[in-house]
C-alpha cells in the first residue's frame, strides 16, 4: 500500500473516532432526567398486546419499551396499589417523582427484590427525582421492599409485589402426527 493511501485511511479513521467520541461525550453529559423525559414521551402509549390483565393498561405510571422486555414504573408518593402486573417484562426500573406538600423531602434509601435477592442501585437525578437501575424480575410474584427516609430521619418500608406473567408453553404440532 502506498504512503498516500495509508495516510488517507489513518486520517479518515481518526476523523471517525473523533466524531463518534464527541457524540458519546454529548450523550454522557445529558442529564438522566432529560433522557427519562424523552423516553416517557415516546413510550407513554406502549402496552403489551398480549397482556391478559386490564390493570396494566389502566395504570398511567407504567411505561413499557417497544419489546416489552423492560418497564419503567413511577412510584407514587402515596401508594394505594401495591400489587402491580408487569406483563412479560424481564426488568423494571423504579422512578420516584418529587412529592408535593407534606411528602416533600422523602428520599429512597434502598430497593430490594426479595424474590431474587437483587439490591438495586439508586440514582439521584438533577431535578430532585430518584431512579433505580434495571432490576431483574423472575416469573410470578416479585416481592420488593422499598425503604424511605423523611426530613426528620424517620424510616419507613413499603412493600410492592410486581407480578410477571409466565409465558404459555409452546406446543409442537408436527405434520406427521407425532
Amino acid at each position: 500500500m502506498n504512503d498516500y493511501v495509508q495516510k488517507k485511511i489513518v486520517g479518515w479513521t481518526l476523523a471517525l473516532v473523533l466524531v463518534l467520541g464527541l457524540i458519546e461525550v454529548k450523550i454522557l453529559l445529558l442529564p438522566p432526567s432529560t433522557v427519562l423525559r424523552a423516553q416517557n414521551k415516546v413510550q407513554k402509549s406502549r402496552i403489551p398486546a398480549s397482556a391478559p390483565s386490564a390493570t396494566l393498561t389502566q395504570q398511567s405510571n407504567i411505561i413499557l419499551d417497544e419489546t416489552n422486555e423492560t418497564l419503567d414504573y413511577e412510584v407514587p408518593c402515596v401508594s394505594k396499589n401495591t400489587q402491580i402486573s408487569v406483563g412479560y417484562s424481564h426488568q423494571i426500573r423504579l422512578q420516584f417523582a418529587k412529592c408535593e406538600a407534606h411528602f416533600a423531602g422523602i428520599k429512597i434509601l434502598s430497593i430490594s427484590n426479595a424474590t431474587n435477592s437483587y439490591d438495586a442501585t439508586i440514582f439521584d437525578l438533577d431535578d430532585g427525582q430518584q431512579s433505580s437501575d434495571f432490576v431483574p424480575l423472575k416469573e410470578g410474584a416479585n416481592r420488593f421492599k422499598i425503604t424511605f427516609i423523611d426530613t426528620k430521619n424517620q424510616k419507613s418500608v413499603q412493600e410492592y409485589v410486581f407480578t410477571r406473567f409466565t409465558p404459555e408453553p409452546r406446543t409442537s404440532h408436527a405434520p406427521w402426527g407425532h
